[in-house]
Order: C-alpha cells, then sequence, then structure tokens
C-alpha cells in the first residue's frame, strides 16, 4: 500500500461554461504530479460513464443542469482525469440521480480544490490559487505551580520538620480548563477549515472572503451559504492539520 503525506491545497475556481474535466487535467499538468481533486457546484449537459452489471462502463449523455452533490477523483502528472460524480437534480417526473465517472461537463458555478505532496512548489496560475498553509499551533506554556497554602508541607525540595520524609514523588498540578473566548471578526474560517454548525451539522468550507462562508454539508452534499455577522465562533482545534471551528447562532 503507497501513502503519501499531504500537506497544502491547491483551490481553483473553472471559468463558466468551461470543461470540468478538461480544467482538471490543465490542473494536474500544472502540478506535474498526481493529485487528488474535490469539487462541489453546477454543471450543464454533462456525460457520465455508468457502471453496468457486468463490471463495463457506458456513456450517458444528459442535458440541463444538475448538481454535483460529490466529486472525488484524481488526476495524474499526464493529464488523466478520473472524477466520480452523484449528480440529481429534479424533474416533472420527481427526483433524478445519477452516479459514475464524469466524461464531460459544462460549469455553470463550481468550485475545486486540489490536495499537494509536502515539499511541492506550487506553480504560478490563472484560475487557481494555493490555500494559506495553517501554522502549528503553539504548545500552552506549562503553568508554574502555586506555593504550598500549608507550611507543613513540602516545597523546593525543603521539608518543614527535620522527622518529615518524601514517600513518593508529589503529583502535578491539575491545569484549569483553559476558558473558551469568542473571536475577533478578522479571525474566521477559510477554504478547507471544518465547522459543525448549529444548523447544518458537520461541513467543508468551500469559500470564504471575510463577509459570507459556503458550506457543503456532510450528510447529504448540499452547500449552504451563511454570513459571518451572524455567528459566534470561538478558538478552532487543529486535527491531522486542519482546523475545526464550532459556529453558533449569535445572541
Amino acid at each position: 500500500m503507497d501513502t503519501t503525506e499531504l500537506s497544502r491545497w491547491v483551490m481553483m475556481t473553472p471559468d463558466s461554461g468551461e470543461d470540468l474535466v478538461t480544467a482538471l487535467r490543465a490542473l494536474g499538468a500544472s502540478l506535474e504530479q498526481g493529485t487528488v481533486v474535490e469539487a462541489s457546484g453546477e454543471i450543464r449537459d454533462p456525460s457520465v460513464r455508468v457502471l453496468s452489471e457486468d463490471g463495463s462502463r457506458t456513456e450517458r449523455r444528459l442535458g440541463g443542469h444538475w448538481d454535483m452533490l460529490s466529486a472525488q477523483g484524481y488526476v495524474t502528472a499526464a493529464g488523466e482525469c478520473t472524477l466520480y460524480v452523484h449528480l440529481a437534480r429534479e424533474s416533472a417526473a420527481g427526483p433524478q440521480h445519477v452516479g459514475g465517472v464524469l466524461a464531460a461537463g459544462r460549469v455553470v458555478t463550481a468550485r475545486v480544490r486540489a490536495s499537494v505532496a509536502q515539499g511541492l512548489a506550487l506553480p504560478a496560475s490563472r484560475s487557481s490559487q494555493p490555500a494559506a498553509v495553517l501554522p502549528d499551533r503553539e504548545p500552552t506554556p506549562a503553568r508554574p505551580a502555586q506555593p504550598p497554602s500549608n507550611p507543613g508541607t513540602m516545597s523546593s525540595g525543603t521539608m518543614s520538620s527535620p522527622s518529615a520524609a518524601p514517600t513518593g514523588t508529589a503529583p502535578s498540578p491539575l491545569l484549569p480548563k483553559r476558558p473558551q473566548r469568542e473571536l475577533g471578526p478578522e479571525v474566521y474560517p477559510e477554504e478547507g477549515d471544518i465547522v459543525t454548525h448549529f444548523a447544518f451539522g458537520r461541513c467543508l468550507v468551500v469559500m470564504s472572503d471575510g463577509e459570507r462562508i459556503r458550506l457543503q454539508q456532510e450528510r447529504d452534499g448540499r452547500v449552504r451559504e451563511v454570513a459571518l455577522s451572524m455567528l459566534r465562533m470561538e478558538e478552532p482545534a487543529v486535527v491531522d492539520g486542519k482546523r475545526h471551528w464550532e459556529l453558533q447562532r449569535k445572541n
């Protein structure tokens, strides 16, 4: 089994009317390395290679507009793109769902992020911008031990009575839990962060401009947009290199 440590994300917004698969191939070629990609948004007139019972794939051409509830795959440095999608829309006959490998599809609005291996130099690009690298959080300094209030106890290696002798190592004092604090308006979730929204649950941040954020729900892939001014945020936790935010309703 091959493993690769991923440390950075490249964000890309394809132009409206551009073929999504072609845009992903160009991105993989510019990064000069195999890249894992994720996408969300809306496409039109897609072609999808659907899987048959015998394991073969048949290309289906679909008309109209479709939501990409899920789009994940990879692009090789040679420009070969494999993007597994789950498309959906409402029709007169009821909900329609199609899944398979995307062969083509014109962008209506879409957001793409690609994982980049550690140490890779990112090339300049017209439509892709590297996401901010999250610095490692500095460890909280240990709070110095308070002097004992009882003069008969041992402190700093000095005993109050000649006959008193230590029976073991004194346990370290427990540090009080750091109180949570609300952050200022200049600190907010950015693209690629994970949030837990009080109404939408666990989501991925796919757009952030300092005033509004766009969230993709993990449970069904729906994209929601909310104003940062309506949310109360506390200092995020960093897990596996990603910031995790708790978003509460502002009173």
